[in-house]
């Protein structure tokens, strides 16, 4: 029961691509269309009664995708009660079917494993009286209720959930979902009876949540025997520097050789010989017992300053909080690399002008100065930031500069004096 080219029907003037999903064909779901099309199948068996429900003639959906030959065929055993979902909907969700193919990866991703989670994500949408175009958004708050709430739903798709899964790339969501399946007896012991297919995987959710349950699987398959608080913590700690050593020193497989091991001394071993490797060696030869030379990186190449700002190519906002900061200096080629000019802009002590041109920055610092017999008097200071030493500012941009610089200056009550220092030249402002 496959799905050939021969199903796929493509229009060559709109490039619009039709499925034949006909009932006896079973049910189809999308996972990604990034390059062609990755059709899912679920084989269903004696399911001539949708025929009342829907025309075998009539697609279910269709996209406007120009590749049809990569359909990857696909067949997976289905639940005892894909029947009952499958009428709901075929029947009664096409409208949410249709928002999925316009939908993110994120949200086919989600729903390609299994097909009962349609029915309760829409019962939650139904709840929460929200349309279908929310369905993303449900998806991304709900997603670890909406599992929680299959497993109660069917106890033996905690198996099948724990089956699919991609143990080598897991998220922190999967992980909380592993935990809730946990508290199952099958699903400890179908992780007991495998644990030599996902040791690595579960060495990876030690690592990430010290406190799991699975460190009761520790106990039990990887060491044979019982540990008490003072070894299970020396257990930890050991594994903790094994595969550090063996991720520090770029050795392969460095999570699957750790957990080859069958008992502490083997571990013991194995972080033995790693903390003797030394992969990179020092080719540099001292001389005369003094520190070796390192030699300097040659510099990539001295970045040309743009063209100055000018009327209507400018714009000078001041950034104040430190994720605008740290946003354009990355856009403006890394502008604020000082730490304490980033602390004086938070501090209210310096301002950080963002302008249009992604290269060209402006740095207004504002210095206290004590008198003996006047009060703290401020002065601004004009410079330029990440330009060449021997660069000279169009007379345009030095125009522009100063005419906005006077005005701000003027704003500043606190201000008595301004200055500008730019290629050589001075320009002062005074109350």
């Amino acid at each position: 029961m496959f799905i050939s080219n021969d199903n796929a029907k493509m229009n060559p003037l709109s490039g619009e691509l039709r499925l034949d999903l006909s009932p006896s064909r079973g049910i189809f779901l999308y996972s990604s269309f990034k390059e062609g099309l990755s059709v899912k199948q679920w084989g269903v068996n004696g399911l001539e009664e949708l025929n009342e429900y829907q025309d075998p003639s009539t697609p279910l959906l269709s996209w406007s995708i120009f590749n049809c030959s990569s359909i990857n065929k696909w067949n997976e055993s289905v639940p005892t009660n894909i029947q009952d979902v499958a009428k709901e909907i075929w029947v009664k969700q096409i409208t949410l079917l249709r928002v999925l193919s316009k939908s993110s990866d994120y949200v086919t991703d989600f729903f390609m494993d299994m097909p009962i989670l349609f029915t309760l994500v829409v019962n939650e949408m139904q709840n929460m009286k929200l349309p279908t175009h929310h369905i993303e958004d449900i998806v991304r708050m709900k997603r670890v209720q909406i599992i929680e709430r299959l497993f109660y739903v069917n106890e033996k798709q905690i198996i099948s959930f724990l089956k699919k899964i991609k143990f080598t790339n897991l998220r922190k969501v999967d992980l909380l979902l592993i935990r809730q399946a946990m508290k199952t007896e099958k699903a400890y012991t179908y992780l007991n009876k495998n644990f030599q297919s996902i040791s690595i995987s579960l060495i990876q959710l030690i690592l990430d949540y010290p406190l799991f349950h699975q460190l009761s699987i520790l106990k039990s398959s990887f060491f044979e025997r019982d540990l008490d608080p003072w070894e299970k913590r020396i257990v930890i700690n050991l594994i903790l520097t094994t595969l550090s050593l063996g991720k520090k020193h770029n050795i392969p497989n460095y999570f699957y050789t750790t957990a080859k091991c069958t008992n502490i001394n083997e571990l013991k071993v194995l972080n033995e010989e790693w903390s003797q490797v030394h992969p990179q060696r020092n080719l540099l030869k001292r001389n005369n017992d003094k520190k070796p030379l390192i030699k300097k990186k040659k510099r990539a190449g001295r970045r040309v300053f743009p063209e100055p700002p000018l009327k209507g190519n400018s714009r000078i906002i001041a950034l104040r909080s430190a994720d605008a900061l740290k946003k354009h200096s990355i856009r403006m080629g890394n502008c604020l690399k000082s730490s304490r000019f980033k602390n004086a802009c938070l501090n209210g002590e310096a301002y950080y002008y963002e302008m249009l041109n992604p290269l060209c920055s402006i740095e207004i610092i504002i210095i206290n100065k004590r008198w003996a017999t006047i009060a703290a008097r401020m002065q601004l200071l004009l410079t330029n930031i990440e330009g060449p030493k021997n660069f000279i500012p169009d007379p345009r941009a030095e125009e522009l500069v100063m005419q906005w610089f006077v005005i701000e200056a003027q704003k500043n009550r606190n201000v008595i004096s301004a200055r500008i220092e730019a290629s050589g030249k001075r320009f002062s402002y005074r109350h």
